[in-house]
């Protein structure tokens, strides 16, 4: 018998939506089992702010927890609360800003927040202390990313730190940074900032801080960077199936997890000297014959990818000719002589890399995944035993 995960994934295919994209959740589990295994002993903090990069944090989470996984980030608290309300228990690290006005919903739902002003750290004590509770929070120290974060080269850095733990009600769990360019080959500058983080672990440690978790390596530090006073890391987009380092052996042991699909419908002649879409862009060079494809930059597929990117279409690829449109997009079939109304379209997936796309419109695979709306139906591909 199926399972009611494949029951599911099944029955939606069935309906036929429009526009959809199939989340491998055998594949997120396989990513995660190779990363952990690149970074044995350390404690994987997987990321799923922004709804899991488009996959769909609640579901991506459980697979993640079924897997092994017993950390999470988000980047605000409400994103911790829907997980919470989704069922996930255990630990939920925010990475970013909360509103001092609603400390109280932090220390109701037991989250872990990452710290990066006194100013917090006293209003969070505050309302702890009120609450007879303890707030457990990771320090954030600012290494040369320099968005958030104590400056680990600022004077005074110790006594902020000394301050800081000083405050009763707060218990300084963990403590992280974040490298700006462990992604690229030149790796100098990812040194200097470890060598400050680990200066500043230094001093959290000499003021007594206990550290349950030490993390600056995030999805590309995580392939190829190492600090030794780590032991924990922070998977993103790697657990999504992209790499974001150059080695090319790195994404060939990765599986894409999203899968972005779209139907044919409508296909008509369009004669030599034709045009067609928004602004005339595409002159038919010759008779040719065109698809029109439910799919647009509505639902997250980019108009910088006009005339550039191409579907895959029964076995074939069909380059976007003409604007996309909000709703719609055209790509040229006439070398693909089966295809035929609501055949399904790639956009990006197995034969359609979102790394090409992301490379085609000047931007990032992380970009490009994110994008997805939420009109996209997800589908949850997950396999489990037979009953």
């Amino acid at each position: 018998l199926f399972t009611f995960s494949v029951f599911y994934t099944i029955i939606s295919i069935m309906k036929r939506s429009n526009t959809y994209a199939r989340i491998n959740l055998e594949n997120l589990k396989n990513n995660y089992d190779h990363i952990c295994s690149l970074n044995k002993d350390k404690t994987p903090i997987c990321i799923v702010k922004a709804d899991a990069y488009g996959h769909g944090a609640e579901e991506c989470a459980k697979a993640l927890k079924e897997a092994g996984a017993k950390w999470f980030a988000v980047a605000s608290l409400d994103e911790a609360e829907n997980l919470r309300k989704s069922g996930i228990e255990g630990n939920i690290l925010i990475l970013g800003y909360v509103d001092e006005e609603r400390i109280d919903e932090l220390l109701e739902n037991d989250l872990t927040c990452g710290i990066y002003s006194l100013s917090f750290a006293k209003a969070l004590n505050a309302k702890a202390a009120a609450l007879g509770k303890t707030a457990y929070a990771h320090v954030k120290l600012n290494t040369g990313m320099n968005r958030l974060g104590f400056d680990c080269e600022a004077a005074g850095f110790e006594g902020k730190m000394k301050e800081l733990m000083s405050l009763p009600n707060i218990a300084v769990s963990g403590v992280f940074s974040h490298y700006s360019t462990a992604d690229e080959k030149d790796l100098s500058y990812s040194e200097k900032q470890r060598a400050l983080f680990e200066k500043g672990v230094e001093v959290l440690k000499s003021l007594g801080a206990s550290l349950e978790l030490v993390h600056i390596s995030n999805s590309a530090a995580s392939l190829v960077f190492d600090c030794k006073l780590s032991n924990a890391f922070r998977p993103g987009i790697v657990l999504y199936g992209v790499s974001p380092v150059f080695d090319k052996t790195a994404q060939d042991k990765l599986r894409p997890v999203m899968s972005f699909y779209s139907r044919i419908a409508n296909i008509f002649p369009l004669k030599a000297g034709g045009e067609l879409g928004y602004g005339r862009k595409y002159k038919a060079p010759s008779d040719r014959k065109i698809a029109t494809i439910c799919a647009g930059y509505a639902d997250g597929y980019f108009r910088a990818l006009s005339g550039k990117a191409c579907v895959y279409i029964n076995g074939f690829r069909a380059k976007i000719v003409g604007n996309v449109c909000m709703d719609m997009l055209m790509a040229d079939i006439t070398d693909i002589p089966e295809a035929k109304v609501g055949d399904e379209v790639e956009l990006f997936g197995e034969h359609i890399s979102v790394c090409e796309l992301a490379e085609l419109a000047g931007t990032i695979p992380y970009e490009i995944m994110c994008a997805v709306s939420k009109r996209v139906k997800r589908e949850y591909i997950k396999s489990e035993k037979k009953k």
